[in-house]
């Protein structure tokens, strides 16, 4: 069946001529949103791992490749990984560490390229440096902790950071021709439907690589499940959210690669909706919703919604 969006899968196997999986992993980074640096509240919506992998301890990022990718090889028959820095900010330290924690990634032959996950306003001129050097040699990706383009949003978000920061790195690293992809929340309490496709049409024009739609959820211990419990954050049903995914993605450029459409975390620490960890199921309704549309990414976008957002692409 031919996809109606940019599907990440498809554009791997384009690349590397197979299936190649991504490898979750914590590198033991800290978040400058949480230890003072720049706040010690953390996003609302963060649990205690730093959205990243629940189960690694304190083992070495060595460690949890060999385990992952055992596990993916033996399950799917899958022989080239991606190394995904996921927890926390992947770039909270200084350049030469940094180095040192993504070659021993580097190191293994199964590992074909390297994402790393930051936020957009903790990413210097010697991360970029090391970023370029990578990018010379590996297939890289820098995913930036967008959500929204919106301040409101951020604001309810406890993001601290602004879409100035957002521009300034992205501008940076495809300056340098590095691929960026962009993170983004669906169903932030406060916005309409047209603030988040808002988001959609700014993404286009600014001309990210790709992009993760993520859907607004509420996770054990943190601040955004106390309001959930209070009754002050109203979530969204799975109708509603295959119906938004398909306005967002229809004035999305299909040139940007989608990774993925929906989020979701483990179950031990996931509150709600519960509807969302039956993930291919949410996927089938996505592609459903295209088919009975007779619709595809990029459908609505035209030039004249691009003209609004001077930034280069």
């Amino acid at each position: 069946m031919k996809e109606r969006y940019n599907s990440f899968n498809t554009h791997l196997r384009e690349v590397f001529g197979e299936k190649v999986y991504k490898i979750p992993l914590d590198p033991h980074l800290p978040c400058p949103n949480k230890d003072g640096k720049i706040s010690r509240e953390g996003c609302i919506f963060c649990d205690k791992y730093g959205s990243g992998p629940i189960k690694t301890g304190r083992l070495k990022i060595e460690e949890q490749l060999e385990i992952g990718m055992k596990r993916v090889s033996e399950k799917y028959g899958v022989r080239k990984f991606i190394a995904y820095f996921q927890a926390n900010t992947n770039t909270a330290a200084s350049s030469l560490r940094l180095r040192e924690i993504f070659e021993k990634a580097l190191s293994y032959e199964e590992i074909v390229g390297i994402s790393i996950g930051t936020r957009p306003d903790w990413v210097f001129e010697d991360h970029i440096e090391l970023l370029d050097e990578l990018n010379k040699r590996t297939y890289l990706w820098v995913e930036l902790g967008l959500q929204t383009i919106h301040s409101k949003g951020l604001k309810f978000l406890r993001r601290h950071h602004d879409l100035a920061d957002f521009v300034k790195t992205t501008l940076e690293l495809k300056k340098r021709g590095i691929r960026v992809c962009a993170h983004t929340i669906i169903g932030i309490p406060g916005e309409s439907e047209e603030e988040m496709i808002e988001t959609a049409r700014f993404l286009s024009a600014i001309g990210v690589e790709g992009i993760k739609i993520h859907l607004l959820h509420i996770l054990k211990n943190t601040d955004l499940e106390k309001l959930y419990y209070e009754g002050k954050v109203k979530l969204l049903e799975k109708d509603e959210y295959v119906r938004i995914v398909v306005d967002f993605l229809e004035h999305l450029s299909p040139e940007i690669i989608v990774q993925r459409l929906t989020g979701e975390r483990d179950r031990e620490i996931f509150i709600a909706p519960q509807w969302a960890l039956n993930k291919l199921d949410v996927i089938d309704s996505i592609r459903k919703e295209f088919e009975k549309r007779d619709s595809f990414q990029g459908k609505k976008l035209s030039f004249s919604s691009l003209k609004r957002y001077p930034y280069p692409r």
